[in-house]
């Protein structure tokens, strides 16, 4: 029989990658998210017109938009989220709202429609605060202490909300006996991460020349993990 899985926001680069994965191993996929964004995107179009896919328009954040699901779907992958650095600092708190909403929204469907096996794309910056704060060592391991640095600054609004939406898989996990994984990614990068990101704007001022070449962050140790 084939596996049904559901991913929100999978036309964004990694629910993407990960959707085009699964398809290519004959699993029948369903992408929720944003149709104007799909629309716009060609690689999309041919992968839902050449695979056994389809995209269901859906604004996460609204609890009756659900209604437009199936509930048969064998695993749930919940990579929706408003991401990126410049949108920390300017809209702090749609971030907040949006990505912890929806992520609560949707637990709401899943321990009402029987599907168990659930996945959440965090990030690594639900321990950024604990590095800078207490100086624990890199690589970090998963139970360490989390902690937000400074609460004033919304740089923290997107890992604020990750640990929000942390607390909220495992809680809903074990109470509802469903059986969440969590993946804290560091910085993933390849085609389709756009030029918002510290390795295409790293090889943006090399393509450009600039000199003297701006290191920013050199003092920092950073992971780069590619996105297959």
């Amino acid at each position: 029989m084939q596996n049904k899985v559901l991913i929100t926001g999978g036309s964004g680069f990694i629910g993407f990658h990960l959707a085009k994965h699964l398809a290519e191993n004959n699993y029948k996929v369903t992408i929720c998210g944003n149709r104007l964004k799909a629309e716009k995107d060609t690689e999309i179009k041919k992968f839902l017109k050449e695979t056994n896919s389809e995209f269901i328009n859906i604004d996460l954040t609204e609890k009756n938009q659900f209604e437009k699901l199936n509930t048969d779907y064998d695993q749930v992958y919940h990579f929706a989220a408003i991401c990126g650095t410049k949108y920390f600092y300017t809209m702090p708190e749609t971030i907040l709202r949006n990505n912890i909403l929806s992520t609560i929204n949707l637990l709401d469907w899943v321990k009402d429609s029987g599907i168990k096996d659930i996945f959440f794309s965090s990030s690594a910056e639900v321990y950024g605060g604990t590095i800078q704060k207490f100086g624990w060592k890199v690589p970090t391991a998963e139970d360490v202490p989390v902690c937000i640095d400074d609460m004033q600054n919304p740089r923290y609004s997107y890992g604020g909300s990750k640990i929000a939406e942390e607390l909220l898989f495992l809680n809903y996990g074990k109470k509802y006996g469903l059986r969440p994984r969590i993946a804290r990614y560091h910085n993933i990068y390849g085609e389709r991460m756009g030029s918002d990101h510290v390795v295409a704007e790293f090889c943006q001022r090399v393509c450009d020349k600039i000199n003297p070449f701006p290191i920013f962050g050199g003092e920092l140790t950073r992971s780069f993990i590619y996105v297959d």
